[in-house]
């Protein structure tokens, strides 16, 4: 728009209005070329993105006016009328023509900058511990420190010396048994009850007797430990940011509510930012790998959707092959393994086990999905 002003001072028309046009002109052509830089921008909020759509709208009218104002103080002004229609025309032409491809090419494409693609037809469940951050071998790490002190309070305050790999055996014996009382169930993976089986079986075996706080003792120092090591792998956060514009992101975990919401603070994961629903096994009421995890799942999705979830293409991803894949190709959604953290080594046993795809960075599902 500088550019026509300046080719109208050319022509004679150097009337100090035409700088007043210019200088307005530039002011909305600039608007209208950061609302629409912001329109690329802004990817989750679409009440936002809705207004800077319109501010750019007004923008580009403001713009054409000033144009039409220029072509009329150009005719009142100067004899050169057929020159300067056609300098303008030109002009205008160009510049309708680059709006038009930059509009088609980069709002409107699926190839775009992602505002137009969360069309609700992919559905993205997540695993959490050791698929979306380092808490597998964290977890491991922790119980292993659980032990040591164990062995510590044993030898002090009982006289009872207790070895450390005796302390893993009965820890060992204590899991059984918990899986056992609770079978599929949101309660086998709570950590106080873990370690309270654990003292008794240290108890029964060695005839000692722990003071009543040292389970609240060691839980505390469990978690303690476990957060110090535990925490999101660096790609999380943009991978997750990226499919949350194009597709509704869930997170689904064993854990109870109490510990899922402290691991997602620890991970740092946001509501609406990183994933559009959170399912515990607490609001589910069962475990994976029951069939019944993944039907209650898309009962709830589709509640909380308020839609079916019937013919979305569903992707389900997660590190452990024994858990994370053959309920989810029950109903044919595609398996993505994230070969990290504890169960990077683990192999499949049977082909409901084997994911569809493998990765070593949760980064490279973006060139999956």
């Amino acid at each position: 728009m500088v550019f026509g002003g300046f080719v109208l001072f050319l022509f004679g028309v150097g009337n100090w209005v035409f700088w007043v046009l210019v200088l307005c002109g530039s002011v909305c052509w600039g608007v209208c070329c950061v609302s629409f830089f912001l329109c690329c921008l802004v990817m989750c909020t679409c009440y936002v993105f809705v207004l800077l759509v319109v501010l750019w709208s007004c923008s580009v009218v403001v713009c054409l006016g000033f144009c039409g104002v220029w072509v009329g103080f150009g005719f009142w002004y100067t004899n050169a009328y057929k020159d300067i229609l056609l300098i303008f025309l030109c002009l205008f032409c160009v510049w309708c023509l680059v709006e038009l491809f930059r509009v088609f090419t980069v709002v409107f494409s699926k190839k775009g900058t992602g505002v137009f693609q969360s069309d609700g037809d992919t559905v993205v469940i997540f695993d959490m511990d050791g698929t979306l951050g380092l808490s597998l071998i964290p977890e491991e790490e922790a119980f292993r420190k659980v032990f040591e002190l164990t062995c510590q309070e044993a030898s002090r305050s009982c006289g009872s010396r207790v070895s450390l790999e005796k302390m893993e055996q009965f820890y060992r014996q204590a899991k059984k048994e918990h899986y056992e009382l609770y079978p599929l169930k949101p309660r086998r993976h709570n950590k106080r009850i873990r370690l309270r089986l654990f003292l008794e079986k240290v108890q029964q075996n060695n005839g000692i007797r722990f003071a009543s706080e040292f389970l609240d003792k060691i839980h505390d120092f469990y978690w303690k430990h476990f957060v110090a090591r535990a925490r999101p792998y660096p790609d999380t956060h943009k991978t997750l940011e990226m499919l949350n514009r194009k597709s509704i992101v869930v997170i689904a975990t064993n854990n109870e509510d109490e510990e899922t919401e402290l691991k997602m603070k620890l991970f740092g994961l946001e509501p609406g930012k990183h994933y559009r629903f959170l399912f515990s096994s607490e609001r589910l009421g069962v475990c994976k790998p029951a069939p019944e995890f993944l039907e209650r799942l898309i009962q709830c999705l589709e509640e909380d959707l308020g839609q079916p979830v019937t013919g979305k293409r569903i992707f389900v991803v997660g590190d452990d092959p024994r858990n994370d894949f053959a309920w989810a190709k029950s109903i044919g959604a595609i398996t993505i393994r994230v070969r990290k953290d504890l169960h990077a080594e683990r192999e499949p046993t049977c082909d409901d086990e084997k994911p569809d795809y493998t990765v070593n960075n949760i980064s490279e599902i973006l060139d999956i999905i």
